[in-house]
């Protein structure tokens, strides 16, 4: 039985459309923009800022903040 609504590949497409991300690098490129500031905090460090942003691990945060704003989140 076909489920009313958009594929996901239409949604996908769509949504880059509208965007100019793919809906997974969207979701990532929100999670990091708030992370320069909270980084800024010095209460705040690498590891806890990965976790609030919703990130499991240290390393894909870097990964994904590097791909996104330019720079390691430890400059």
């Amino acid at each position: 039985m076909r489920r009313p609504g958009l594929t996901r590949v239409h949604f996908a497409t769509q949504f880059r459309r509208a965007t100019g991300l793919c809906p997974h690098d969207y979701l990532l490129r929100r999670r990091i923009e708030h992370a320069p500031q909270l980084l800024l905090s010095s209460e705040h460090n690498v590891f806890d800022v990965a976790l609030s942003r919703g990130f499991r691990s240290q390393a894909h945060f870097t990964t994904v903040f590097k791909r996104f704003v330019g720079e390691t989140p430890y400059y």
